[in-house]
């Protein structure tokens, strides 16, 4: 069920905007901005490969000469977005001054995030649309901005569902308004259908002034949300959502920008700075690209000629023509004399057109990514260069994965606000955290709202960016001159290997080394283990192995028993000029603790487990 209809305020300016009002503050922004919005349009041209078309220095078109469009857009941008969003998603808490009992509420946090945006691309896909990462990793390299909608409400066939909603949307279709505190309001627009609109808000076809049969005509709608509610309208003045709070403490629209460069405002224009606002991955090349397509189309015109020429005919009186191309083979031009036929002399670029598109090419590659990063590498690179390009990767990746990370923080505290209201049923959510364990648990608001800060990080590491994290690992836990390590290993996975849910880890290595460094305990994970593949013979045999193990400790715990009886005695004894009892060897009677040596404990009690650990028979498969 949807939220109540929003209550009348006693501010004016925020409550009792009509449609028209808020056309009137969308259609500013978009005059306001109209810089911008031809940029996104231009850079999404490029990227879609539409044909280059030359114009003359005024500005008129050309016409009748052949016009190559370059791939590079395009496959720059792919690149860089195939980066982004196969990028490793990474939620973690830091441990620093966290007991235990408060790791185990920040694991559950942990766990809470990655179930939420399980949900979230879930129901992304059911609407025929990518997932969150995805769609925002094109937004990200191809706009320069990323915008969503990030919104919870109860099902309206079900009470007890609750809705987890983000939906991207693109920044072309957006206008908003920034205040002290962050957004004042944000509105979307788009072109639905009829049967669209009457599917997603559940009204009736007369309510919009259409038919049934007119369920293919397209409206424009319009989202509008503010700091406490959200109306749904059309262009034809139809109230699809009526005034509703949407249940955030804020505007629940996120927008993060790439880069952190500030606005520059500049002086009598309309934009006010608006146009540098965000950029996208072509921001280095849009002329470059211009300029390379417009030397290819001059090669690509000359090629051309050179495969089909011109020709002169020449006779006395000018009427002479040819019906066909004398360059088909075995083709014949009957000629009378006076008459000839020549190819028009071929034309050829100078040399300075080689060094010019070498030179535009260059500027091509420095401003995305070296050509080695597609395999086009026709020499051995030395390991030094091969990092050195790497690095300059970092100036087109960085500040892009940066930005998403920062937006899925952003998103994540929106929704976490609402969920933390109480107003909403509880969710399950099930997901794989970052050891690939499957969890599936029902998340109480009132235990999530004690996890700690998380921190949100997108890592598009390579292999040889892991391997360099492991050798900082083992060298911070390695000892150092006076026996210590850098680091002790919570540190070392919190901080250098930034693991989510570090206790984890660390008892899972525990166990490990206890079972590497136990006999009886290898014995039994090899029992277990063949057991669970069906090799019962192999079992019986780990089987035995582990009873002559248990066996033997339980002499040596009897025979140490009896040691210090006896060494008891002779004490008692010295004054009567009697030797004590032997040691036994190899045990020093000093240390053992009190249980181990029998006292204050049952005789048989040893026995009595031994036996009991002994007196069974191999694991049966079941």
């Amino acid at each position: 069920m949807l939220p109540a209809p929003l209550p009348r305020s006693r501010d004016k300016r925020m409550t009792d905007l009509t449609t028209a009002e808020i056309l009137d503050r969308v259609q500013a922004r978009e005059r306001a901005t109209l810089d911008l919005r031809a940029r996104m349009e231009g850079d999404l041209g490029r990227y879609l490969l539409d044909p280059y078309v030359e114009h003359d220095v005024d500005g008129n078109l050309v016409k009748g000469f052949l016009s190559y469009t370059s791939n590079a857009p395009q496959v720059y941008a792919d690149r860089v977005k195939a980066w982004l969003s196969q990028a490793q998603f990474i939620v973690r808490i830091p441990t620093a001054n966290r007991d235990r009992e408060q790791r185990k509420t920040d694991s559950i946090f942990e766990r809470f995030i990655i179930g939420l945006l399980k949900i979230i691309d879930e129901r992304l896909e059911s609407r025929l649309q990518g997932t969150l990462q995805g769609q925002l990793s094109f937004f990200n390299v191809v706009r320069g901005i990323m915008i969503a909608r990030a919104i919870m409400y109860r099902d309206r066939d079900d009470e007890e569902t609750t809705i987890v909603d983000v939906q991207p949307w693109d920044p072309m279709n957006v206008t908003w308004a920034q205040g002290a505190n962050g957004l004042l309001w944000a509105c979307h627009s788009s072109e639905m259908t009829a049967d669209e609109i009457v599917s997603e808000w559940g009204i009736d076809y007369e309510s919009i002034g259409m038919t049934k049969l007119q369920g293919d005509a397209r409206v424009k709608v319009y989202d509008y949300f503010d700091r406490e509610k959200n109306i749904v309208f059309t262009d034809r003045d139809h109230v699809l959502k009526p005034w509703t709070i949407h249940g955030a403490n804020r505007t629940p629209v996120v927008i993060k920008a790439v880069g952190d460069d500030p606005l520059i405002r500049i002086e009598n224009r309309m934009d006010a700075g608006m146009k540098s606002f965000g950029e996208s991955v072509f921001k280095s090349n849009r002329e470059v690209y211009d300029h390379y397509n417009r030397l290819m189309s001059i090669y690509l015109e000359l090629v051309a000629r050179q495969r089909d020429p011109g020709w002169k005919t020449m006779s006395r009186d000018g009427s002479k023509t040819l019906e066909e191309s004398p360059w088909i083979r075995r083709s014949e031009i009957p000629l009378a004399e006076g008459e000839d036929v020549k190819p028009h002399e071929f034309i050829e670029t100078t040399r300075d057109a080689s060094i010019l598109m070498g030179l535009v090419g260059g500027e091509a590659q420095r401003g995305s990514v070296p050509h080695t990063v597609y395999g086009d590498l026709n020499f051995q690179l030395s390991g030094f260069a091969i990092n050195t390009l790497k690095q300059g990767l970092d100036a087109v990746i960085g500040p892009r994965i940066k930005a998403l990370g920062s937006f899925y923080r952003q998103i994540i505290d929106v929704l976490t606000e609402q969920y933390l209201s109480g107003a909403f049923p509880p969710l399950v959510l099930s997901g794989k955290d970052r050891q690939n364990n499957y969890f599936s648990e029902m998340m109480e608001p009132a235990l999530i709202a004690q996890g700690g800060k998380p921190e949100i990080t997108f890592v598009g590491s390579l292999p040889e960016d892991d391997t360099a994290k492991l050798q900082q690992a083992q060298i911070a836990r390695q000892p150092g001159p006076n026996g210590q390590p850098l680091f002790d290993d919570r540190t070392v996975h919190d901080r250098i290997l930034k693991t989510q849910d570090t206790d984890s880890i660390i008892f899972a290595i525990r166990q490990q080394m206890f079972e590497m460094g136990t006999p009886e305990a290898a014995a039994y994970s090899a029992m277990m283990a063949a057991a669970d593949q069906g090799e019962m013979q192999y079992a019986q045999i780990a089987f035995n192995d582990l009873q002559m193990i248990m066996l033997q400790k339980m002499q040596l715990m009897q025979q140490a028993r009896s040691g210090m009886r006896e060494a008891g005695s002779g004490k008692q004894e010295a004054g009567s000029g009697k030797a004590p009892a032997p040691k036994l060897p190899g045990v020093d009677n000093a240390i053992l603790p009190q249980e181990m040596l029998g006292m204050n404990t049952p005789t048989n009690g040893v026995a009595e487990t031994a036996g009991g650990a002994m007196g069974g028979a191999a694991p049966r498969r079941q």
